[in-house]
């Protein structure tokens, strides 16, 4: 069947679903909403195509290093909220232990990559050391990607300005079309465009609700605009309403660059939630339901060729 909405980066494979994963997946295959499940270092990229692999269609893997995990460090309630905290597990990426992985048909995509300067260090060499080495380790999943002809899903968080400047300069956004998404996307209407002008889109999550990013939304064209929900972070209102929560304070704090992250939801996320960021979407550009979920559907499906 065709789907109604797809949830362009949904980390059923992570650790907060361990006990209940695949419910969580054939609840979203249920209501008619796809997935496509981002890595995060080789352990959950591979875990990331054991689910797709389970399922005939509508779900599909993107393998790639996060930045996070090229220095080990913690991840605190500041990014997670009330999800579990985590240490960051060390790995320098390694071309040769992601190759294998382009075996599998489900794999759509190279992500969840980018660059990410939230925790970056005070010291003057840490600090050029630690952002060398996360543009080394971009640009080399980069040329990963265009090698395979696959699209990118790319992590930008406090680093608009190196972000556009390595997908500028990088043959993979003149050799793909479309060359892949800015994942979570809270920049301003300058950057925007400059990443629309690349043939990038935008993928839009629970954070609209947290951060002021409606003007944004409404200049963005529909064509460019897939939707996601980052589960099992990013938890839209609507959920935590239907679980009794509270909603949670959120800290707006900005930078030159974009805006940084809040604190997010107390609810655990999950891909059928994507639904709400669809109604948001539509609220703010004064169209139907139906409108947002067919468009956006229709470029997941052109970017990631399913």
């Amino acid at each position: 069947m065709s789907p109604i909405l797809i949830d362009t980066h949904g980390h059923v494979q992570f650790n907060a679903f361990r006990e209940d994963g695949h419910e969580v997946v054939k609840r979203a295959l249920a209501a008619g909403t796809w997935i496509v499940a981002p890595g995060s270092q080789i352990d959950t990229s591979k875990r990331a195509i054991k689910y797709a692999e389970a399922y005939d269609e509508g779900v599909y893997a993107a393998v790639g290093l996060h930045p996070i995990h090229l220095e080990e460090t913690r991840v605190d309630e500041a990014e997670v909220g009330t999800q579990p905290t985590f240490p960051t597990r060390h790995e320098l990426f390694a071309r040769e232990n992601y190759e294998p992985l382009f075996a599998s048909k489900k794999v759509v995509a190279i992500g969840e990559v980018g660059l990410d300067y939230w925790r970056r260090p005070k010291t003057t060499g840490r600090r050029i050391a630690y952002m060398n080495l996360q543009k080394e380790t971009l640009i080399a999943q980069l040329d990963l990607a265009a090698d395979h002809n696959l699209p990118v899903i790319i992590h930008c968080r406090v680093a608009f300005n190196d972000t556009i400047e390595i997908l500028k300069n990088h043959r993979i956004t003149n050799a793909i079309n479309p060359p892949g998404i800015i994942h979570s996307y809270t920049g301003n209407e300058e950057q925007l465009n400059t990443f629309m002008e690349m043939g990038y889109y935008i993928g839009l999550n629970g954070i609209i609700f947290k951060l002021p990013l409606d003007e944004v939304i409404k200049k963005a064209p529909l064509e460019r605009i897939v939707l996601e929900t980052d589960s099992p972070y990013l938890a839209p209102p609507q959920s935590w309403t239907k679980e009794g929560l509270a909603p949670p304070k959120s800290r707006m704090g900005g930078t030159k660059e974009g805006l940084t992250s809040p604190q997010l939801g107390d609810a655990r996320n999950e891909p059928i939630n994507v639904k709400y960021v669809a109604e948001r979407v539509a609220e703010l550009k004064g169209i139907s339901f139906d409108e947002v979920a067919s468009q956006t559907t229709r470029n997941a499906r052109a970017i990631f060729r399913i």
